[in-house]
């Protein structure tokens, strides 16, 4: 869960998946592509990212031990789905999370992650290259969404590539306002504004006692 750091309220992972999910399902313009394969499968596979954690998880972000967050990877690995463009895309995320450390447990959760995912590769016509190249565009909305879920003002600089199945790549910067506002720059999205919501909870007594509050976001040009 994501605690925010200008009220006391609480995103859960399963919000902060669903707004990766959004923004992800608005991707694609003139100049930058959508990936190769069944891009709604695509969208599923961003919002399912986060899968290890329970729907109204309690486990907050920068406060929870590494063996629990580990585990939470494993869970994620784990519960496969039957589609697999989303699976792939699922496990791509998590492998990519779990390839910033480095250690023996590490590596064992990389190599059951790439089981998985050769599982998955055998039931599409699809290569991993052009999962990979999709990857980029998790990241993306992944992060956003990320800085999001804190309520506070931030740029994310991510690296992406415009065109299926170029090597090439551009940087495009991200930004939140903290109070609801999302941009992007050069503009990666098929509209040039969208405004929806997540759903929060107040702090005081989370997950025992649910208080809901409304989250409103704009993603504007």
């Amino acid at each position: 869960m994501f605690k925010s750091k200008r009220r006391p309220i609480v995103i859960p992972q399963s919000e902060h998946a669903r707004l990766s999910g959004i923004i992800t399902s608005l991707w694609g313009n003139d100049d930058f592509d959508k990936p190769s394969f069944d891009f709604q499968s695509f969208v599923l596979g961003v919002i399912l990212h986060d899968r290890g954690y329970d729907p109204l998880d309690n486990k907050a972000i920068g406060e929870t031990s590494g063996e629990a967050w580990l585990q939470t990877q494993r869970d994620g690995i784990m519960r496969s789905c039957e589609n697999p463009i989303a699976n792939i895309t699922t496990l791509l995320h998590i492998r990519r999370l779990l390839s910033a450390l480095d250690s023996p447990i590490i590596k064992e959760h990389i190599n059951l992650a790439n089981q998985q995912i050769d599982l998955s590769l055998a039931k599409t016509e699809h290569s991993l290259a052009d999962f990979e190249w999709a990857d980029r565009i998790t990241d993306s909305c992944d992060s956003t969404s990320f800085a999001f879920s804190f309520e506070e003002p931030q740029q994310i600089k991510r690296l992406v590539s415009p065109r299926v199945g170029s090597d090439e790549t551009i940087e495009v910067e991200f930004s939140v306002d903290g109070m609801g506002l999302i941009r992007a720059e050069p503009w990666t999205l098929s509209v040039d504004r969208y405004e929806g919501f997540i759903m929060g909870y107040e702090l005081d007594g989370y997950p025992e006692r649910l208080e809901p509050v409304y989250v409103p976001f704009s993603i504007v040009r």
